[in-house]
């Protein structure tokens, strides 16, 4: 995955296509953090970490649709001074196979 340096607060729009296919927690259900994944047409799995999700499982969305807003994560990592917790953690999974991680960058417009 890659992490993408954004205000927390921020309102956060898909770049991309797809259903909205799960709406959690990314480690325990006692920690705040949250992620929305969108399911693509190619059955990619794309995944948005650190949002407090303002959309439910289940919706078609298109590019441009609104997921969330950025959670702050100061609390997570407070000797960084901000040089770290600022972001939104975008990762791309195919599901079922050997190697399930794609590189993120190839769906990020102007990142060649």
């Amino acid at each position: 995955g890659v992490d993408l340096c954004v205000y927390p607060g921020t309102l956060w729009h898909t770049h991309l296509p797809g259903v909205v296919s799960h709406v959690g927690y990314p480690y325990s259900v006692d920690d705040p953090e949250r992620y929305v994944e969108v399911t693509d047409a190619a059955g990619l799995r794309h995944r948005f970490f650190y949002l407090h999700p303002m959309i439910g499982v289940g919706v078609q969305i298109t590019a441009g649709v609104l997921l969330g807003r950025v959670q702050d994560l100061s609390y997570k990592w407070p000797d960084t001074r901000g040089d770290y917790y600022h972001h939104v953690h975008y990762e791309v999974r195919r599901p079922g196979a050997r190697r399930r991680y794609v590189d993120p960058m190839q769906f990020i417009v102007g990142s060649e």
